[in-house]
């Protein structure tokens, strides 16, 4: 499966989960759900995204 990693400053490997399968053979929606490590590091110009 692709991922789409978020171009932010203050955080690493940040990714929308958009287009995963979920256990109802549906999928979650971009935009909506993401997974990133630290997120107390996120800049201003990252909230601007």
């Amino acid at each position: 499966m692709d991922y789409v990693r978020l171009p932010l400053e203050g955080t690493k490997n940040t990714r929308d989960l958009g287009e995963y399968p979920t256990k109802d053979n549906k999928v979650t929606k971009f935009h909506t759900f993401i997974r990133s490590d630290r997120l107390t590091n996120i800049t201003d110009k990252d909230n601007e995204f």
